[in-house]
């Protein structure tokens, strides 16, 4: 009886263990080192996994992606978005735990975005450069994360976006 009860009282501490350790780290993703890392630059984020290149004027891409103007203007949208506290914006997503995805989708004036300084791509070429596009307005700009596959979350994509969905 003693034994059972010691064992029961033992997988009891390591579940709790296990659930505390989970929990202990989610974070704010765009505070999460490992998505920080990825975010750096277009090279970081290529190299960790993901695919902000294609959303970047001048890099390979595809027809009809949205894209920021400029690796500069990628960075500078970032970083404001990294370093935003302020009571408009949305409550930021928390990584960590399970997998999945989770997306930021904040207002573009909110993080410097304003008049044309997004670009749609209409057509590539046969090495996947944009050969014919046009600027517009962006209303938000969508920052998603998710696990690549190491298992660490990272800044998937980010995008300057038309709709309020970020869609």
């Amino acid at each position: 009886m003693r034994k059972q009860l010691l064992r029961s009282l033992t997988l009891a501490l390591t579940v709790s263990t296990l659930v505390g350790t989970t929990s202990a780290f989610a974070a704010d993703c765009r505070a999460t080192k490992s998505v920080k890392d990825s975010a750096a630059s277009v090279s970081a984020n290529t190299a960790a996994g993901g695919h902000v290149s294609i959303h970047v004027k001048g890099n390979k891409t595809e027809a009809g992606k949205s894209q920021f103007q400029s690796e500069a203007d990628y960075k500078s949208a970032w970083t404001a978005w990294v370093n935003y506290t302020g009571p408009k914006g949305p409550t930021p997503k928390v990584c960590g735990g399970g997998g999945g995805t989770m997306m930021d989708c904040v207002p573009a004036d909110l993080v410097g975005l304003g008049t044309n300084k997004g670009y749609v791509c209409q057509e590539v070429d046969k090495n996947g450069m944009c050969t014919k596009g046009y600027n517009f307005t962006p209303s938000k700009v969508a920052f998603r994360y998710a696990k690549n596959d190491k298992g660490v979350w990272i800044l998937n994509t980010a995008y300057p976006s038309a709709n309020d969905s970020c869609a």
